[in-house]
């Protein structure tokens, strides 16, 4: 089973993700930033293992659904949510 991966922003030529299960993994995220790099209308990759962060700069004149071919090619398994509030602006404590 692929690592989960959450949106995080999307928007036209970027999409940002998030891979919250593989926080701090310097070799995980070469990799899978080299094999992104890859797919059709990905034009560029930056990977932050310590954040756990991805960014994907998109060809915006590319038919292809990044998503898609993220699953596709089994990478990661890539779930849209909702923003996510920080315990600050919802007033919960963690």
């Amino acid at each position: 089973m692929a690592p989960l991966a959450q949106v995080v922003h999307r928007a036209r030529g970027r999409l940002r993700l998030r891979v919250p299960g593989r926080r701090h993994d310097e070799g995980f995220f070469a990799s899978l930033a080299e094999r992104l790099s890859g797919l059709p209308g990905v034009v560029g990759v930056s990977a932050n293992p310590a954040t756990a962060g991805l960014l994907l700069l998109l060809d915006p004149t590319c038919d292809h659904d990044p998503i898609s071919a993220i699953a596709e090619a089994g990478l990661l398994d890539v779930v849209e949510q909702g923003p996510v509030l920080s315990p600050a602006l919802t007033g919960l404590r963690r």
